[in-house]
């Protein structure tokens, strides 16, 4: 049922199919190879950020863009979430977070909530905790880096200048955010650390993230495929 759906070619809006690049196979090669494109995509879908410029371009005079952009954590910064058997899931707004908001927004700075939680879980509660508008953009899950099981943000993707972004520090593995303030205290520029560590990062991702196709290029068995059975089902 799978392989007919995802290894099926796209149809026009008379239902009529849609040529693509594995139109000239033979029949069960191209259904076999858009069922393998197609899981390529979710899997990107799943691992890397939905766009690679998460916020749009600065605003350009006469309209007015802030001058700092202030990265916002939701979980744990600006609400806790709390369970119990007799109410269930609920987020604690945290204490003088109104007023926060108010005066951190513009036209000091550009207030982003960048966590990754889901969008649906997300949107009703800033909707609820922001009706002011203060927070002008907000970054969900769709726009990490799946990396080992883990959600990772990618400062670089935020389309603003790295010198004039402010962040929280928050992560849903560390309990007590004293130990890391504490750690990066030993540098002359703490931000910039930050930065640094985050790139490599980074850049294993990348590496192990091309490892693996490369790996997959090799292993791949689609040419293993008798080209006289490939051929009879033409």
């Amino acid at each position: 049922m799978y392989f007919s759906l995802l290894g099926g070619p796209q149809k026009d809006e008379n239902g009529e199919p849609i040529l693509d690049e594995f139109s000239s196979m033979p029949l069960v090669k191209q259904y076999f190879c858009r069922l393998l494109s197609q899981l390529d995509y979710y899997k990107k879908a799943i691992r890397e950020p939905s766009r690679n410029k998460l916020l749009p371009e600065p605003l350009k005079y006469p309209y007015m863009q802030p001058p700092y952009t202030l990265v916002l954590e939701l979980t744990d910064v600006l609400v806790h979430p709390d369970w119990t058997y007799k109410t269930g899931w609920r987020f604690k707004k945290r204490p003088g977070i109104d007023k926060f908001l108010e005066q951190v927004g513009p036209p000091l700075f550009e207030t982003v909530v960048y966590t990754a939680e889901q969008g649906m879980t997300v949107f009703p509660i800033l909707d609820a905790l922001d009706p002011n508008g203060y927070i002008m953009y907000r970054l969900v899950r769709d726009a990490t880096h799946f990396v080992d099981g883990h959600h990772v943000k990618d400062l670089d993707c935020l389309n603003r200048d790295l010198s004039k972004v402010r962040i929280s520090i928050a992560s849903e593995n560390v309990k007590d955010v004293r130990d890391v303030l504490e750690y990066y205290r030993q540098y002359d520029d703490p931000l910039e650390a930050f930065r640094e560590n985050q790139r490599k990062v980074l850049e294993q991702i990348e590496q192990e993230e091309k490892e693996k196709k490369d790996r997959a290029k090799s292993l791949s068995f689609t040419n293993k495929w008798s080209p006289s059975f490939l051929s009879s089902r033409k």
